[in-house]
């Protein structure tokens, strides 16, 4: 049996590429944009968009799903559950704005992952890294100089030292399903005990880091790398899919 096929009709279209805006039909079969036109097909589900706009899916390639608050202690110290609920609720409100693919490079889990997969939430595609890396002090530790605490949590940022514990990691998150490793390279203006332009983590560090996702990319036709960011360093896994 054939899936039906919507066709968004009377609609002004952006295509992300020309200047002016052109009116037509965007025909959509299996979630999927089959087709730009002039109109519907025959047999088509038609919806009137009364000359409103459509533009291509937008694309956050920084977007923090257990982002509940400005206070990385807040969140480190909340309970996984909470957070998860409200980034399901962030999520959606994404997609709602029009994301369609969302990249967090500080928290999520394959279980949130799996539940968008499942149809659990309404979300967009998501790409996440689990806890990025930190070193202690650094701009993922959530502890003030004068907080003298053990650091728990590890929902959005994980303090990890040395080359060993380091290398574990980067395997775990790999295992985990995650698309990248996210460490933090650099101070940031919301950790509360780093200075901004102080770098972090030792080459030896970031090259142990590196190397469990040059080894899985090995087999693969695209170039392996890092993507440098204003407070950190993606090493990619693979590409989206």
């Amino acid at each position: 049996m054939t899936e039906e096929t919507t066709a968004f009709a009377n609609v002004m279209i952006f295509d992300g590429v020309s200047a002016e805006l052109r009116e037509g039909c965007v025909r959509v079969a299996a979630g999927t944009i089959a087709e730009v036109a002039e109109g519907p097909g025959p047999g088509d589900r038609i919806i009137d968009c009364r000359g409103r706009t459509v533009v291509p899916g937008l694309i956050d390639a920084h977007f923090h799903a257990y982002g509940a608050s400005l206070s990385l202690l807040e969140i480190e110290t909340s309970p996984l559950s909470y957070l998860a609920l409200a980034g399901a609720k962030r999520l959606a409100g994404a997609l709602g704005r029009g994301f369609t693919t969302v990249r967090d490079p500080g928290g999520g889990d394959a279980g949130l992952a799996q539940a968008i997969r499942e149809g659990l939430t309404a979300a967009p595609r998501y790409l996440f890294c689990g806890a990025a890396l930190s070193q202690t002090g650094g701009h993922g530790d959530p502890r003030p100089p004068e907080l003298g605490c053990c650091l728990g949590g590890g929902h959005m940022a994980e303090v990890v030292d040395g080359v060993d514990a380091l290398r574990r990691a980067a395997r775990e998150r790999l295992r985990s399903g995650a698309h990248a490793i996210k460490i933090m390279a650099s101070g940031g203006v919301i950790s509360p005990s780093d200075p901004l332009r102080v770098p972090q983590y030792s080459p030896e560090e970031i090259r142990v880091v590196a190397m469990p996702t040059r080894r899985r990319r090995s087999g693969w036709p695209w170039p392996t790398g890092s993507v440098p960011s204003s407070t950190g360093t993606y090493w990619t896994r693979r590409p989206p899919p």
